[in-house]
């Protein structure tokens, strides 16, 4: 059996022992926790984002990069949500191959 690493929840790796036909299975559930986990951090930031410049504006300050941030914020989270529904297709096609 060979040690295959998953990631857990605080980012450390854990090893998992698998046979060699249970690899790209544990390989595709690593991906698509990396790729949710992105998501769900990506969509707090933009959250936070757009409170701080809310505030910002509120407090009539200076809000200009505050708000570029969060519009790169927004496009990194557009490629994060577009990695994860291009992950949970394929995993759809193979497992209606199966």
């Amino acid at each position: 059996m060979e040690q295959i690493p998953r990631w857990s929840r605080s980012g450390g790796p854990i090893y998992v022992r698998a046979m060699a036909g249970h690899r790209q299975y544990l390989v595709r559930e690593m991906l698509l926790h990396r790729a949710e986990r992105r998501v769900y951090d990506g969509e707090a930031r933009v959250a936070r984002q757009r409170e701080i410049v809310a505030e910002l504006r509120a407090d009539d300050l200076p809000y200009k990069l505050a708000e570029d941030l969060l519009g790169v914020f927004q496009a990194t989270l557009l490629l994060h949500r577009s990695h994860l529904e291009r992950l949970l297709r394929e995993q759809d096609a193979q497992d209606s191959e199966s």
